[in-house]
């Protein structure tokens, strides 16, 4: 009779140590499926990410200071030649009367948060900074510093100074950058859109040596300003 007993614990024991082998498997399995989602959701992050960081496909700018080139500027031209550049922009007919074509004040070079007088303000052309504003419709004025480099670059500048009292919303300053045809070299619009309350009209458009000064918004004056200057300046760079 006791020996009955023992082979029933016995019995239930091995019963009992199959069962809970049994269920412990589809937990490890359930454990090691969470870290797979994991990753792929992180990647996915990553990628909507990195989409949305192109500042020359969707026109936004950086938020921080101007980002560093990416060729050092005295690589792009000999060091000779950086102040003997002379524009050869040929003015359009409806602008003639517009435009003020400026001296040529060099492109030397200083760092990076290091003032600049400027003779003539805004300047079209002067001592700049080693870094250009990127392509880009800012709310905080752009320094003066940072411009000249993109307009050295070939960039057009487009500075308001209208305060809560704009013909045109950052909305509408972005989607008419966006509009705006793009370089053939470098496949973007070359522009810097940047509010600037010590210009002395409601609008002023600069490139390398050009200045055309407007009180009203003028899509038409703007666009044929634009077209006649972009990709003209000293250094044949994006």
């Amino acid at each position: 009779m006791k020996l009955t007993k023992l082979l029933l614990i016995l019995s239930a024991i091995a019963l009992f140590t199959v069962a809970c082998s049994s269920t412990a498997e589809p937990a490890e399995t359930s454990d090691s499926a969470e870290p797979a989602a994991e990753a792929v959701e992180a990647d996915e992050q990553t990628a909507a990410e990195e989409a949305e960081a192109d500042p020359t496909a969707t026109l936004e700018p950086p938020t921080d200071e101007p980002a560093p080139t990416a060729t050092p500027a005295d690589e792009l031209m000999d060091e000779s030649n950086r102040t003997t550049f002379e524009s050869t922009v040929i003015v359009p007919p409806e602008l003639v009367d517009l435009v003020e074509v400026q001296l040529n004040f060099g492109n030397d070079h200083v760092s990076v948060g290091e003032p600049v007088e400027y003779s003539v303000y805004p300047p079209t052309s002067g001592t700049h900074w080693g870094q250009w504003a990127q392509p880009g419709v800012y709310t905080e004025p752009v320094p003066a510093e940072a411009y000249v480099h993109s307009l050295e670059h070939g960039y057009v500048v487009l500075l308001y100074n209208c305060g809560n009292d704009c013909e045109k919303s950052q909305e509408d300053l972005v989607a008419f950058a966006r509009a705006l045809p793009v370089s053939e070299k470098y496949g973007y619009p070359k522009i810097v859109i940047s509010a600037d309350p010590k210009i002395e009209t409601t609008y002023a458009l600069l490139a390398w040596q050009h200045y055309m000064p407007l009180d009203t918004f003028d899509e038409d004056l703007i666009l044929s300003f634009y077209n006649a200057t972009m990709d003209n300046g000293p250094e044949d760079a994006g």
